[in-house]
C-alpha cells in the first residue's frame, strides 16, 4: 500500500527540502493554490497534510482554521519557518496533528508520520544500540535472550535512555521481525480516548465514533510497544489485564463481539512501580530490562557523539575535537542520549569548518536540569 502526504501548497523550494529524507513507501503531492483543495484531498484520499504558514500573517492562523473544520480532514501537520510555543499551541488547540518549526526536512517529517501512523512503517533494518561499555553490552546480550520468547518486556530507564530503540531490537530480533511494531505513547492519551484508540470502537460507542481497529488489532501478529504505560488511567490498566491473559480484544461499544489478537507486548516506564497496577506490573513484568543512563556510560559518549554527528549530516564529514569530547564526558546528562543529541545540533550550527571544538559546544552548553 503506497501512503499518500498532501502538500497544502505548489511545488516550490520548500516541498523540495521536504522531500530529502523523505519515506520511501510514501508519496508527497503538492496542489494548485488557485483552487480550493477539496478537489485533491478528493481525488487523492491523502493519509496526511502538510499545511505551511507564515505567522506574521494574521490570515495564516485563520486559513488553518479554515481548513481543520472541513469534514473527513486526515490528520494535518503544521510547518513553519518559525514558530514560537504559544503559537504551536494554539495551532494544535485548534486541531493540527503536529507542528514542525525550522529547516525541516523529510526525515523530521517521517519521524512525525510514524508517531501518527506507527503501523504504517514496518521494521526493515536493524536498530542499532551504540556503544561497548559493559552495561551495553549486557542489554545487548538481554535483548537476545528475551526475543525469542512471547512472554511481556518491561522497560524501565530515565527519559531519553533508549527504551524504544531496545523495545525495536527485541521485536527485530524476536520470532516475527516482518510483522508490525506499533509504538504507542500512552501520556498523549486523555482517559477519554485511550479505550477507543487501543481497542478500537464501533458506531454509536461515542459521538462521531466509527467502526476503526484500535493498536492492538493493528500490532496483530507483532509487537505493540506501549511507551510510558504508567500514565494510562487505572480502569485503561484494568482493560489491559484480560487481553495480557487470553489475548481478547472488544472494541468501545461493542457488547459482544470479540477479537482474538497474538500481540507480544512491551511496556516501558520511567515512572515508579506505583504508577501501576499492581496485577498488570505483575503481569507486564516477566521480563525487565533496565536501561542504564548515559552517565553510566561515558566510555560510549564519543562513539554516540560521532554517530550521530553523522546522521545529521549525511552529507558532510565531521570530527570533534579532544577537548570538546571531554567536555562532552564530563556532563551529567540528566536528559540522557536525547539531551546529548540536542547538544550537538546546536553546536553545529556554531561550529565552524563542520569540527565541533570547545568553543562552539561552550555556545550551546547549558546548566543540565532535572526531568
Amino acid at each position: 500500500m503506497t501512503y499518500k502526504v498532501l502538500y497544502n501548497g505548489p511545488e516550490d523550494a520548500a516541498l523540495s527540502r521536504f522531500r530529502h529524507g523523505f519515506p520511501r513507501d510514501w508519496k508527497l503531492y503538492s496542489r494548485d493554490t488557485n483552487h480550493s483543495i477539496l478537489p485533491s484531498i478528493e481525488s487523492l484520499s491523502p493519509h496526511a497534510i502538510l499545511h505551511p504558514i507564515e505567522p506574521s500573517h494574521p490570515s495564516s492562523f485563520q486559513q488553518l482554521k479554515n481548513l481543520l473544520i472541513l469534514h473527513h480532514i486526515p490528520p494535518v501537520i503544521v510547518v513553519a519557518n518559525h514558530l514560537t510555543a504559544a503559537q504551536a499551541l494554539c495551532c494544535q488547540r485548534a486541531g493540527a496533528a503536529d507542528c514542525l518549526s525550522g529547516s525541516v526536512r523529510g526525515d523530521v517529517i517521517a519521524v512525525c508520520l510514524k508517531r501518527l501512523f506507527p503501523q504504517c512503517m514496518p521494521e526493515q533494518i536493524e536498530p542499532c544500540i551504540i556503544g561497548h561499555s559493559p552495561c551495553i553490552e549486557q542489554i545487548r546480550e538481554r535483548i537476545r535472550l528475551f526475543a525469542p520468547y512471547n512472554f511481556p518486556v518491561l522497560i524501565t530507564g530515565e527519559t531519553g535512555s533508549g527504551k524504544e530503540l531496545a523495545a525495536r531490537s527485541l521485536h527485530h530480533h524476536s520470532q516475527r521481525p516482518t510483522k508490525a511494531f506499533v509504538a504507542v505513547n500512552c501520556a498523549r492519551f486523555t482517559k477519554d480516548i485511550a479505550f477507543s484508540q487501543l481497542f478500537g470502537s464501533k458506531p454509536g460507542a461515542f459521538t462521531g465514533a466509527e467502526d476503526q481497529k484500535g493498536f492492538f488489532e493493528e500490532a496483530d501478529g507483532g509487537t505493540l510497544f506501549l511507551d510510558e504505560i504508567g500514565e494510562l488511567s487505572e480502569e485503561c490498566q484494568a482493560a489491559l489485564l484480560r487481553i495480557i491473559d487470553d489475548g481478547i480484544v472488544r472494541r468501545l461499544g461493542s457488547i459482544t463481539t470479540t477479537k482474538h489478537v497474538n500481540v507480544r507486548i512491551v511496556a516501558a516506564t520511567n515512572r515508579s512501580q506505583e504508577m501501576l497496577r499492581p496485577d498488570l506490573y505483575f503481569r507486564i513484568s516477566q521480563l525487565i530490562l533496565q536501561m542504564p543512563p548515559l552517565r553510566e556510560r561515558r566510555e560510549d559518549i564519543p562513539l554516540l557523539a560521532t554517530n550521530y554527528l553523522t546522521k545529521i549530516h549525511p552529507q558532510s564529514s565531521w570530527t570533534i575535537s579532544g577537548q570538546a569530547l571531554e567536555n562532552l564526558c564530563q556532563r551529567p546528562w540528566i536528559g540522557n542520549v536525547r539531551e546529548l543529541q540536542t547538544v550537538l545540533k546546536r553546536a553545529s550550527i556554531f561550529a565552524l569548518n563542520q569540527r565541533i571544538t570547545a568553543e562552539s559546544l561552550q555556545e550551546t552548553l547549558q546548566p543540565s536540569f532535572s526531568i
